[in-house]
């Protein structure tokens, strides 16, 4: 797909890129929920159990395969990864279903999308560099991490795990803001192929996809109803 065709203006061209990241995300989102919500209806309690052991290593393993790919990798191996991870993040967030009331994930979720619209304009329109904040965020919630865990091997105290949960809640929406940002300087920039623009859009919608599950999960442990049966 090309955005930066030479009678279309540059702020329309900004706008279809946009759209275009938006809907790799929608339908990755789509393809997740709904592959949770399958896991969920085949699955028993002690069956949970046995996906949450293997998906930690499926976690491992994508992490450090996704610190290799980059915007000079193929586009065929960005997809893979992006579908590979949509996949995962779907069998390991079944316990959604099974554990939170439906009119739960449905109001959770219309706040989720409300924030990310929200922070992600606030990213593509600000002219403050975001890159600090992102740091600095990351770097409270790692020291904060630390301090939960010495709290609960050492003292056997949770009571930091709320603030924690707080705390990457927040990291995910600076991250939001923050790609959003970078979206905006990758298509202004010259040196950007319109291959490169693509997959860069697929890069950057599996980044928010990240963060809009992870603030959903949060918001549900924070705020979500539980099913009493």
């Amino acid at each position: 797909m090309r955005f930066r065709e030479d009678n279309v203006s540059v702020q329309s061209g900004l706008s279809d890129y946009f759209a275009a990241v938006y809907k790799f995300l929608g339908v990755g989102f789509a393809f997740t929920g709904a592959l949770a919500f399958c896991v969920s209806s085949f699955l028993s309690n002690r069956s949970f159990a046995m996906v949450s052991i293997i998906s930690i290593p499926a976690w491992i393993i994508m992490s450090l395969y996704f610190r290799k790919v980059n915007i000079r990798s193929s586009y065929s191996e960005i997809s893979l990864m992006y579908w590979s991870y949509c996949s995962v993040m779907g069998i390991s967030s079944a316990y959604i279903f099974k554990v939170f009331t439906s009119s739960s994930i449905v109001s959770m979720f219309f706040l989720t999308a409300s924030i990310f619209l929200v922070v992600s304009y606030y990213g593509a329109s600000t002219k403050t560099d975001l890159s600090s904040y992102l740091s600095l965020a990351f770097y409270t919630f790692f020291a904060v991490s630390i301090y939960s865990l010495f709290a609960y091997f050492v003292f056997g105290s949770t009571s930091s795990h709320i603030l924690l949960i707080s705390l990457s809640t927040f990291v995910s929406v600076v991250s939001i803001a923050f790609t959003s940002q970078n979206l905006v300087n990758i298509y202004y920039s010259n040196q950007v192929s319109d291959e490169d623009l693509n997959k860069a859009a697929i890069l950057s919608s599996l980044v928010l996809l990240m963060d809009v599950i992870i603030i959903l999960r949060n918001l549900l442990y924070l705020f979500g109803d539980r099913r009493s049966d």
